[in-house]
């Protein structure tokens, strides 16, 4: 559940409020049958019409005392005439109707018993229909949030499959595949069950489908396939939207997608979705959705620098929708939204009375709060002690964090925790503690990370066993095929004269001699195939642990070099600082090349905003310095990339630094687009302009010197224009992506610059 660890999902477990009846029974259907009950019938007959007519009117929405009434007339008439007949069935079906009385008069215990007893009496039965109804509606008495009493409920469930699958009741079979779905713990189950599901609704074309789609995208979306996840969410989206569905289950469509987009850092499209599903949850007044759904939105400006839309929307709320200081769960979740927006606004006095009053609930009601909720708890006070600089009450909640984490936390949790705390003993100077945290960090992304990949390949090997079961079998039919073959012509050569048999006996054993060499051929070529991919995965997955390693190897450099600043001042505080942006440009690239599956090149139009942003949060220039940046996808190579990084870093520093002094306002813009056969790229300022440079000469500054030692590396032409400002013009050729001696001239530019 880490993927959605920050985002709360509203409750997909619907079984209790979804009605387990299928389609129901019509006002017209129910007319029909008080009409049949004036005409001689069978008992039998009278008895279904009796029981279909009190289940119409239990389950009719509203609860209205004389609509059970009546429902309590016919079951009484209906067990009048049985016990003259005492068909087992009808006892059944009667109990069944019970059940469904007593639920809707909250007697839940009663309830369960009549289930049971429908299932004891219609399993000696062939109604299948009404077994299959008992077995779904006794399924819904058991408590989903209690783990132990869910296999219990999937039992129960899996039995009416069965029986509605002997009814042939398709779209009753559908809706328990479905349950299944929504109940089952493992990803790939879940999966299965839901598009069966999906596949029996189609059968019959059945449209109210945006559920499973929906159920399926969430499934996904644990697995953390976004990928797979957003196409089948856009789906229920648009079932939804055309069936005119205006119910709660659009609310939960609208809230997934703005998970999805969250996970995918497309903050605005998150919050449009988050703000759609909110719209229906007002219409329905339901308020602990109404909160969530606001708490999820207020992550996301958070998360996009809107902490000021974030505060605004949620007294809007509050004010809207007051909250009873009864709900537990909705106080904590605003105080805790309070909390982070007042610490992402640095305004610290006016925090610290939600800070207090969090704390104060966390203590009160400890025995009321998941453990994960005192784990957010206590690290969304520790970061806001960090923004007011209170060191002591910081450390205080780490302890407190660190002692749920070791017990139940999950992995990113224990992250989180070691980065507060090294950031903390870099603060308070305790540089052996900090590199034990870091170390520690570290080591658990590690073991994440190798996680994640054994379950991919973990995915592929299955993949792979399925594949070669299937070529094993075809092996095998092309062997009876064969075989078949071969006693038609012996029945052939029975009837042909002694000459032709010998004829036929020579064609066989050249056929035969043919098809041996032909397929010992096969082995060896398909031997060899199976060697050169295991070669090519192993040489992959060893680059890629290569490109892991250097990058955690550079930023344990940047940590490093931020701790030995703290000790340096003036110039050689400056050169650590250039230092360190430099390592971060080529640490970037390595970081970019593990998470791709394409570990060959860089899109520069991933890799350039996100060193930008770096330099942007590192120098603090958001309300002096507009970025523009203008950048196609161009992927490139480690023998082009490192080097342009390594360029546009120092070209932005220098910018920041000296081109708007006296804090000057002013824009950067970069631009790297395709010129034809070659790549330009262009970094403008408008500040007040570099010096004049000697192009005969060899230039004194190191960033110059930098910037035209690394375009040489790359057989780029670098010019300066200073002309109401600064603007360098870089123009190079497109590089070979799959170049072996790209490795080579990455080493070389390491050796000369790190």
């Amino acid at each position: 559940m880490s993927v959605i660890k920050r985002l709360v999902f509203i409750a997909t477990m619907l079984l209790p409020f979804i009605p387990v009846y299928g389609q129901g029974i019509l006002r017209h259907d129910a007319d029909s049958l008080l009409r049949s009950l004036k005409k001689p019938a069978a008992d039998t007959t009278r008895i279904t019409a009796l029981l279909k007519l009190a289940e119409y009117n239990i389950l009719k929405p509203g609860e209205y005392k004389k609509d059970l009434d009546s429902a309590v007339t016919f079951i009484d008439e209906a067990k009048s005439i049985n016990d003259k007949i005492k068909s087992p069935g009808a006892y059944g079906y009667i109990a069944l109707d019970e059940s469904y009385l007593a639920r809707d008069r909250s007697q839940q215990a009663n309830a369960k018993a009549f289930a049971e007893k429908a299932i004891q009496l219609l399993s000696k039965t062939s109604n299948y229909y009404e077994l299959g109804q008992a077995y779904y509606l006794c399924a819904t008495y058991y408590d989903l949030n209690n783990y132990a009493e869910i296999p219990k409920s999937v039992q129960l469930i899996e039995k009416g499959v069965e029986a509605f699958k002997k009814a042939r009741a398709i779209e009753r079979e559908a809706y328990g595949y479905r349950m299944l779905g929504e109940l089952n713990t493992a990803v790939k189950t879940t999966l299965e069950k839901l598009e069966m599901s999906l596949s029996l609704y189609k059968s019959i074309h059945y449209q109210k489908v945006q559920g499973v789609y929906d159920l399926i995208a969430v499934a996904y979306l644990y697995d953390l396939n976004l990928q797979k996840a957003l196409p089948y969410e856009l789906l229920a989206l648009k079932t939804a939207e055309n069936l005119r569905d205006t119910t709660m289950q659009l609310c939960e469509i609208n809230n997934h997608l703005g998970i999805i987009f969250y996970k995918k850092h497309d903050y605005k499209t998150a919050v449009f979705y988050f703000l759609n599903a909110l719209k229906t949850a007002e219409a329905y007044k339901d308020i602990p959705t109404i909160y969530t759904l606001s708490d999820n939105a207020v992550n996301c400006y958070i998360d996009d620098n809107k902490p000021i839309a974030a505060k605004d929307m949620l007294q809007h709320i509050i004010k809207s929708y007051p909250v009873s200081n009864t709900d537990i769960a909705t106080t904590h979740r605003t105080l805790s939204s309070f909390v982070k927006i007042y610490t992402a606004l640095h305004q610290i006095n006016q925090g610290r009375p939600y800070v207090a009053r969090l704390a104060d609930m966390d203590r009160t009601d400890h025995d009321k709060l998941a453990n994960s909720d005192l784990i957010d708890d206590y690290l969304v006070i520790a970061k806001f002690y960090f923004a007011a600089k209170d060191y002591g009450s910081v450390a205080k909640y780490l302890n407190k964090n660190e002692d749920i984490v070791n017990r139940s936390g999950l992995a990113y949790d224990r992250v989180v925790t070691n980065g507060l705390w090294f950031k903390l003993d870099t603060i308070r100077k305790d540089y052996r503690s900090a590199v034990v945290h870091l170390l520690k960090m570290h080591k658990i992304q590690d073991s994440v990370f190798n996680q994640t990949k054994n379950l991919e390949f973990q995915k592929l090997q299955v993949q792979y066993d399925a594949e070669k079961r299937n070529q094993e079998i075809k092996i095998l039919q092309q062997k009876d095929l064969l075989q078949q073959s071969s006693l038609d012509r012996a029945d052939l050569i029975k009837n042909i004269t002694i000459g032709g048999i010998v004829v036929m006996i020579l064609v066989s054993a050249l056929f035969y001699r043919n098809y041996r060499q032909k397929q010992l051929a096969n082995n060896i070529i398909t031997h060899k195939n199976e060697l050169l991919q295991h070669l090519l995965t192993e040489k992959e997955w060893l680059l890629k642990e290569v490109h892991h390693r250097v990058k955690n190897n550079l930023h344990t450099v940047i940590c490093l070099l931020e701790s030995q600043a703290r000790y340096l001042e003036n110039d050689a505080l400056k050169a650590i600082e250039n230092s360190q942006h430099r390592i971060y440009a080529m640490s970037l690239i390595h970081q970019k090349l593990y998470q791709s599956d394409d570990i060959k090149t860089i899109d520069m139009a991933v890799y350039v905003p996100e060193l930008v942003q770096s330099l942007e949060d590192g120098f603090d220039t958001s309300n002096q310095i507009e970025f523009k940046l203008n950048i196609e996808p161009i992927n490139l190579s480690l023998s082009h990339a490192i080097p342009l990084g390594l360029i546009i870093n120092e070209a932005v520093t220098n910018s920041i630094k000296y081109a708007f002094p006296n804090n000057r306002k002013g824009d950067i813009s970069i631009l790297m687009v395709n010129n034809g056969n070659s790549i330009k790229l262009e970094l403008t300022d408008n500040g007040i302009g570099m010096p004049e440079i000697d192009h005969e000469a060899e230039p004194e500054s190191l960033g110059l010197r930098l910037m035209q030692g690394l375009s040489e590396d790359i057989d780029a032409d670098i010019s300066f224009e200073i002309k109401n400002g600064t603007k360098i013009t870089i123009l190079f050729k497109r590089d070979a992506l799959n170049d072996p001696e790209s490795l080579l001239k990455l080493t070389e530019i390491k050796e000369e610059y790190v």
